[in-house]
Formats: structure tokens, C-alpha cells, sequence
């Protein structure tokens, strides 16, 4: 028979580790990166840009459209490995969740 103290004391324990997953995801550094090394984007594992560099080369080039587009390649290279290291530190966690459960809600 199912028990509520049961329910929240496993509710409890998930918001634990939620909380310990946010402060785990904070710390995450990733780096995406285009035009060969040219701009270079630092993201955390919240998927927060923390960082864009652009080389000196680069900015002298005076080629705005060139460079709008290696910041947006580099910057979606960096978005993208944010999520990938997110999905690998939610792999505990995500075993104790119900099927079909909104894993994006997890991050608010």
C-alpha cells in the first residue's frame, strides 16, 4: 500500500539533489569555439554565457558579419556542450524520475 510519508520523504531527497545538481551545474565550464580559435565561448552547465573572446586578428578584420557569425557558431557550440555535460551529471538522477517526466522543469 502506498504511503504518503513515504511520498515526501523521496520528494524531499529529490529536492535535495536538485539542489546539490544546481550547484554541481554552476560550476561546469565548456567551451565552444569557431573560425578555428578565432572567438571562443565559455558557458556553464546551466547554460549560461559567462565568456565570449574574440582574437585581435579577427576584431582588425573589420568584417561584422563574418564575426556575427563565428559568435553565434561558437556560441551554439558552447550551448550545446553545456547541455550534453548537464545530461551526464542528471544521469543519477534521472533514474529515480517516472517515465515521461519533463526533465527541463529540473532546471527552471
Amino acid at each position: 500500500m502506498f504511503k504518503f510519508a513515504e511520498a515526501m520523504k523521496e520528494a524531499l531527497q529529490l529536492r535535495s539533489k536538485l539542489g546539490k545538481l544546481q550547484k554541481q551545474l554552476k560550476k561546469i565550464r565548456v567551451e565552444g569555439v569557431s573560425g578555428g580559435g578565432m572567438v571562443k565561448v565559455i558557458a556553464d552547465g546551466q547554460q549560461k554565457i559567462l565568456k565570449i573572446e574574440v582574437s585581435d586578428e579577427l576584431w582588425q578584420t573589420g568584417d561584422r558579419k563574418f564575426l556575427e557569425n563565428l559568435v553565434l557558431s561558437a556560441v551554439n557550440d558552447a550551448l550545446e556542450k553545456s547541455r550534453q555535460a548537464a545530461q551526464e551529471e542528471m544521469k543519477e538522477l534521472l533514474g529515480m524520475l517516472p517515465p515521461g517526466f519533463d526533465v527541463g522543469s529540473l532546471l527552471g
